[in-house]
């Protein structure tokens, strides 16, 4: 798997394993967390709480978050979408070499509680990156497709569970042979893996302080991210084994630090965000309308879903069930999304995650689509006027949210018809329609009833009006920046096809011994041992050497 890490150099730009390497030598020119970013204004909440632990500058310009790099010797600034579009046009130049062909077309995926903004922001950063856009898919809904492909039943309901990096994503889905009908959805943006790193980091962070009795202006960012990315790979062992110890020699200010955590320590360090993450399930089953009794196989999805008390919540709060992880976690969603975009069988039938209308007089909301409506849909309402007699023009104000009041909800776009019919002494009647395509994009049209005034938008906010220049522009800057390294990606071919080749024999191996009428056969046992030992190499380790990677790859298969 590629890290969502992009890395500005003195000599160019790197992509993935090596530039979270990086990360500890010059972490102000490290990018990460891009989902936390695109698509999001300056002023976000969410955004000014992580302000504080990225060790990236970010700056606001016109409320936008702007990314603050030096690379050659030269200050620049960029949008997320262009730092997304970076990790994209190296993913589609490595894809190019390995299938030896152009790409026809690509299915991008995103979190499910995703708003319009952040996903035509995703598909611009797509669009900048030298891709054509196929559609736009939800993470979960392509794990579930990824999980349909091996197991087809006439009718199916399947909860998708995933816990990425950045995010927490829950759909409830029915799965009836090439059909996918998401009946609901829930989920948190701001929850995932870094989330858990980041409460390692404070945690050890004022243990190390209050040792050497220093504070938090001591630290600075270089030990900052040293202390994040060894932190990341404690939490990784402490899925593996109960117990993990943290070595940092000259930490800082040539002081040492030592410590250990047990897994019941990581488990209380990390509780309220484990809730979260099962009220996001919660959530879901009651926008759905069904009952957790009848799901019929969790589907665990993303990084994080590896973590033995999320498996342990999930398993009471099912009731005991047996959860699937017949899937490599990290790959779910990227398989399904290939089966997307290759299968023309396929039918999917997802849903909004929050509700859309527009803004009536007073500041109220009136909701035209309401969330967790399938789609692609359009709705129809004749039930607006202007607001008084005698008006030329009507705006329209159209939000996303499910407050009562648009205050509280999110701003997409005002557009305005004008020349309207005169009517002295009577409001001007609109048929208002909301579409939604097969992507999750609205297009929304207001026509004068009796007449062919009509005006149409599509709510592409995030775009900002980009033209085909600014398009080519943000593609040169790319090539710019880009530097592929060719051992940077054999390395990471190797490494891709091991992770590959252990998993698939796990789970075959697991699949052998609960249809084998005896499970102590010694060869099952001995293959299990070396594949968990193989695992836990693969998330304990970086990006090591090609030979490194086929050696391990050639135990297996002696196995």
């Amino acid at each position: 798997m590629t890290p969502s890490y992009v890395a500005f150099t003195p000599s160019g730009c790197l992509i993935g394993e090596a530039a979270r390497d990086h990360a500890v030598i010059d972490p102000r020119n490290v990018i990460y967390d891009s989902k936390r970013l695109i698509g999001r204004r300056f002023s976000d909440p969410l955004v000014q709480t992580d302000l504080s632990i990225w060790p990236f500058e970010v700056v606001d310009k016109d409320d936008k978050p702007m990314i603050k790099v030096e690379c050659a010797g030269d200050v620049h600034v960029f949008t997320a979408e262009q730092i997304l579009s970076l990790l994209l046009s190296k993913l589609k130049e490595v894809s190019e070499a390995y299938l030896l062909k152009e790409l026809d077309g690509v299915v991008i995926t995103v979190p499910a509680y995703f708003d319009l903004d952040q996903r035509e922001a995703t598909r611009n950063a797509a669009v900048i990156g030298g891709l054509k856009v196929l559609r736009i898919l939800n993470e979960p809904t392509a794990a579930a497709i990824a999980y349909g492909l091996s197991n087809v039943y006439d009718s199916c309901m399947v909860l998708v569970f995933d816990l990425g990096g950045g995010t927490c994503d829950v759909s409830v889905i029915r799965i009836s042979n090439h059909h996918y009908e998401v009946k609901g959805i829930s989920g948190d943006t701001h929850l995932g893996g870094q989330d858990f790193d980041q409460r390692l980091v404070e945690y050890f962070g004022k243990q190390f302080l209050a040792e050497y009795n220093l504070s938090m202006e001591d630290m600075d960012r270089t030990a900052i991210s040293w202390l994040r990315s060894e932190c990341e790979k404690l939490k990784k062992k402490l899925s593996q084994a109960t117990e993990a110890e943290l070595h940092l020699e000259k930490f800082l200010h040539d002081a040492d630090l030592h410590s250990s955590l047990s897994r019941e320590q990581f488990d209380t360090i990390n509780q309220d965000l484990f809730q979260r993450a099962i009220s996001v399930v919660h959530e879901a089953l009651r926008n759905a309308h069904i009952d957790k009794t009848d799901i019929q196989e969790v589907i665990l999805v993303g990084g994080s879903s590896r973590i033995p008390k999320i498996k342990s919540l999930l398993q009471d709060y099912f009731n005991g069930k047996k959860l699937n992880m017949s899937i490599n976690p990290d790959e779910a969603v990227g398989i399904g999304a290939a089966i997307c975009a290759s299968d023309p069988r396929l039918v999917l039938d997802d849903v909004t995650p929050l509700s859309l209308g527009l803004e009536l007089a007073g500041g109220k909301m009136q909701v035209i689509i309401p969330k967790n409506t399938r789609y692609p849909t359009e709705v129809t309402t004749d039930k607006l006027t202007t607001l008084s007699p005698g008006q030329m023009e009507a705006d329209f104000s159209v939000f996303e949210g499910d407050s009562e009041m648009v205050k509280n909800n999110r701003f997409l776009h005002t557009f305005t018809v004008k020349g309207l019919k005169t009517r002295k002494y009577d409001v001007t009647p609109f048929s208002v329609l909301f579409r939604i395509d097969e992507n999750g994009i609205l297009t929304v049209s207001a026509k004068e009833v009796d007449n062919e005034n009509v005006q149409t938008v599509r709510i592409d906010r995030s775009q900002n009006g980009l033209s085909l220049e600014d398009i080519n522009h943000m593609r040169m800057i790319n090539n710019r920046y880009l530097n592929l390294n060719a051992d940077q990606r054999s390395r990471s071919e190797a490494r891709n096809a091991l992770e590959t080749r252990v998993y698939e024999l796990k789970r075959k191996t697991l699949e052998l011994i609960s249809n084998a009428k005896e499970t102590g056969h010694s060869n099952f046992s001995t293959t299990l041992k070396k594949c968990d030992e193989i695992i836990q190499w693969l998330q304990s380790s970086s990006l090591a050497e090609v030979e490194e990677y086929q050696r391990r790859e050639r135990e297996l298969n002696t196995l």
